[in-house]
């Protein structure tokens, strides 16, 4: 051995005793520590789930998001004894009353009756907005009427070369307003 190689082996050692002096006490205790506990090593494993458990509560307690209300009766309205249809149109809400040969039309917010127009009816009427329009047909006339809903009267009643049925709706693709 060279006087070289035993200088620079022994400034090697002085450096790690150094650092081993700077390192903390626990850590030097953790290092030193060879032996393997199991009680300690389940106590960790507890302390990990438990933290774990506490961590994904805490995470989808902060996602809740509050069930929607259920739907409850806020107010009832007793306008006719015949209703056999209910369609929200024009700012309005139109009921077609077919026994009476009537469309009626209410204020959505007051629930009053704004206006009641007569029309050609049968065992069933049916009622559709289209186009600026609502459109009234019975199933057993060959006959649509046009209601304007600015002046709430039945500005046209257009009969039909075929048997028509509305069955709760005239076709978009109808154009209607040529008639």
């Amino acid at each position: 051995m060279s006087d070289d190689f035993v200088t620079r082996l022994g400034l090697q050692l002085q450096e790690a005793a150094e650092r081993d002096v700077r390192r903390s006490a626990p850590i030097r205790a953790l290092r030193g520590s060879r032996r393997f506990s199991p009680a300690l090593a389940g106590a960790v494993a507890l302390a990990v789930v438990i933290a774990a458990v506490v961590a994904a509560t805490l995470w989808l307690r902060g996602d809740e998001t509050p069930l929607p209300a259920q739907p409850r009766v806020v107010a009832t309205l007793h306008v006719t004894d015949n209703p056999v249809q209910i369609v929200d149109a024009f700012g309005s809400i139109w009921i077609a009353d077919n026994v009476a040969g009537r469309i009626l039309r209410l204020d959505p917010a007051t629930g009053a009756v704004q206006a009641t127009i007569q029309v050609q009816t049968g065992s069933w009427l049916w009622i559709t907005p289209v186009r600026g329009q609502l459109w009234a047909s019975v199933d057993e006339l060959p006959l649509i009427q046009r209601i304007d809903p600015g002046t709430n009267r039945v500005v046209a009643r257009i009969r039909l070369d075929v048997e028509f049925r509305m069955y709760r709706h005239i076709s978009q693709e109808i154009d209607l307003s040529t008639q």
